[in-house]
């Protein structure tokens, strides 16, 4: 009898994660294709009712993945997908309210938003912000603020000319700062993402959450 329910849940969460894969996918294709539709505006010439509804969809589809996420699967991939998902519509939706924003200016703020969800994750699962999360996250937000201070024209410089002096320092900096966090990981081994900290709840922890 208790194999019978063990089978049972897992054959439940099987079913959610195959449902949630499918979401992702879903939602990452909406991602894409709002990007496009907003970018490319004139070309697509879809009327503002059409576009709100399908960022609307898209933004109850990255709540609902969220949800499942965090009660059913717990996993990192999931609840990131839902809330990348969620965030992208919802940046997309109010840019549709404010004329004076271009999808050209705003960009980068996908990028930030993109480096706070991956802190949410990384404190869901841990309670704390790790360093296989926060380092990515840093990075992410950085280079977000970095460009957005020419997207939105508040250097009044070619991003092109800057890019050309700036990425090579950027790329070596963000190498070195990779270097560095390994060595650290060598002296500290909590940094180290080993067995009992993953990301992926066991059976046990799961069948406890429910």
């Amino acid at each position: 009898m208790i194999d019978f329910i063990r089978d049972g849940f897992l054959f439940m969460k099987g079913g959610y994660i195959k449902v949630l894969n499918f979401l992702a996918m879903l939602g990452f294709f909406l991602i894409a294709t709002g990007f496009l539709i907003i970018f490319y505006d004139s070309d697509f010439a879809l009327s503002l009712p059409i576009l709100i509804g399908f960022l609307v969809f898209q933004i109850i589809l990255g709540f609902v993945m969220q949800l499942l996420a965090a009660r059913k699967t717990k996993s990192i991939y999931h609840i990131f997908s839902g809330a990348l998902v969620f965030v992208c519509g919802l940046i997309s939706l109010l840019l549709q309210f404010f004329d004076d924003l271009k999808f050209s200016q705003v960009w980068p703020l996908y990028g930030f938003f993109c480096g706070l969800i991956l802190l949410e994750c990384s404190w869901f699962r841990h309670r704390k912000v790790r360093a296989e999360y926060g380092i990515p996250a840093f990075v992410v937000i950085v280079m977000s603020i970095y460009y957005s201070l020419f997207s939105l024209k508040i250097i009044k410089v070619s991003l092109s000319f800057i890019s050309f002096f700036v990425a090579p320092v950027l790329i070596v900096g963000l190498t070195l700062l990779l270097v560095v966090f390994y060595f650290l990981q060598k002296k500290h081994k909590e940094l180290v993402l080993d067995d009992e900290n993953s990301d992926e709840f066991s059976y046990e922890e799961y069948l406890e959450d429910d």
